[in-house]
C-alpha cells in the first residue's frame, strides 16, 4: 500500500487515504494518470496519459480502455 492525499481545496486538510491503485480520470471518465504497486510492496508504476506506453501500463493494471491524447494550439 502507498499513501495517497486527496486536496479539496487550498487551506482544507487533505483527505488521507491507504491504496494500492489510484486512477485520475476527467469528468467523462478517461483516465488520465494512474500510479498503482506493481511487482512488489515497494515498486510503483506510474504513468500519464502524455507517456508514449501509456495504454499498454493501463493494461498492464487491469484497466480496459484505449486513451488517445489530442492537442490543441492555444492562441
Amino acid at each position: 500500500m502507498f499513501t495517497v492525499e486527496v486536496l479539496e481545496s487550498i487551506g482544507k486538510q487533505p483527505i488521507v487515504l491507504n491504496a494500492s491503485q489510484v486512477v485520475v480520470r476527467l469528468s467523462n471518465g478517461t483516465p488520465v494518470s494512474v500510479a498503482a504497486l506493481f511487482g512488489g510492496d515497494d515498486s510503483v508504476l506510474v504513468s500519464h496519459c502524455d507517456d508514449k506506453n501509456f495504454n499498454e501500463n493501463l493494461d498492464k493494471i487491469g484497466i480496459s480502455s484505449t486513451v488517445i491524447v489530442e492537442k490543441v494550439a492555444v492562441k
